[in-house]
């Protein structure tokens, strides 16, 4: 396997790992008033989307650099970026199953 090959893995597990974290974000910030205006959110879905998001480019950051032993270029970044627009109906779903709109 490529060195490519392993960092598309990578980012395509740290976008699953995300997915599987989604209900965990979901009892997290419903256990605490959000002001989701100041924010600057119009749908809650979209702050759950938010959080995964950032939740799968940082563990690959992070994991990244312990794999590899050193920081993301831009062009990895990019992978997890792609990795995260491609699974975007996967992360959608997962935030509507739990009835958040």
């Amino acid at each position: 396997m490529s060195e490519f090959d392993a960092v598309r893995t990578l980012a395509n597990q740290e976008v699953d790992y995300a997915i599987k974290m989604i209900p965990s974000f979901a009892d997290l910030f419903r256990k605490q008033t959000v002001d989701f205006e100041r924010v600057g959110v119009q749908r809650k879905a979209d702050f759950y989307l938010g959080a995964a998001w950032v939740t799968a480019t940082n563990f690959f950051a992070f994991d990244f650099t312990k794999n590899f032993k050193r920081s993301p270029t831009m062009q990895e970044n990019m992978i997890i970026m792609q990795a995260v627009y491609t699974k975007l109906p996967e992360l959608r779903k997962a935030i509507s199953d739990l009835g958040i709109e």
